[in-house]
């Protein structure tokens, strides 16, 4: 039935006349000598709970701030970031600890992140969901949100953007910085947090649904991920 014994759980249908007969299984990818997954983990005493998705996927990294810093620099150049700016999901604060706009937000689900933004910042710890209840109306002149929306619920993202459109001024600007499912698939779903599947062009459709009109869309504008990255980061 298989030809490639690499494959463990195809060996198992093969050999177990119990499995064969229940599930009459079919190898998703027959050419595929890894195309499935097993782990084993063990315990080693009482499970306490103080390793974080911080911990495991994203630690804090000071040679991020000056990827970010170049990043704001190009935004700047390409819209006016304004007086004032929310960064919703900010995580460490790379990208609004760059910004040089006067009046600086920033909101984010864990509150430990307050400790790594610049003390001028204001923040609010709370979910995505609550930006529209945490801030006024038609305040800001630009909102940012960087590895946010591939976390959420598909339902969540449609209001989430609604949000960010009342909340800011007229001609206000939105930049949303994410992984582009059709160049990343592959690796997409490494990140055991992400949630829904996005592509450039479904993202661009998506926030024009919302009332935005699009003025930058840059497909690959930089790695899936900075952990192991070969671009060279140096602090200076």
């Amino acid at each position: 039935m298989f030809d490639h014994p690499a494959c463990v759980f195809c060996d198992i249908h093969i050999n177990s006349e119990e499995l064969t007969t229940q599930y009459a299984p079919q190898c998703p990818n027959p050419g595929d000598v890894v195309c499935h997954t097993v782990l084993v983990g063990q315990t080693n005493g009482p499970f306490v709970s103080n390793v974080s998705y911080h911990d495991v996927r994203f630690q804090f990294d000071p040679r991020r701030n000056i990827v970010w810093r170049e990043i704001v620099r190009y935004l700047d150049r390409k819209v006016d970031l304004g007086n004032t700016v929310l960064d919703v999901g900010c995580g460490y604060g790379e990208f609004i600890n760059n910004v040089r706009s006067e009046h600086r937000y920033a909101l984010d689900a864990s509150p430990e992140m307050q400790n790594f933004l610049d003390p001028a910042v204001k923040f609010v710890a709370a979910d995505a969901g609550e930006t529209e209840h945490a801030f006024p109306q038609g305040v800001f002149d630009f909102i940012f949100s960087s590895n946010l929306l591939e976390h959420l619920k598909r339902e969540e993202i449609g209001p989430l953007l609604a949000s960010f459109r009342k909340a800011l001024k007229p001609g206000g600007h939105a930049g949303i910085l994410m992984p582009n499912y059709r160049l990343t698939a592959n690796r997409y779903f490494d990140d055991y947090t992400h949630q829904t599947a996005i592509s450039d062009v479904a993202l661009r459709d998506w926030m024009i649904a919302e009332g935005f009109e699009i003025v930058i869309s840059e497909p690959g504008f930089m790695p899936f991920s900075m952990k192991g990255s070969a671009i060279p980061i140096t602090l200076g």
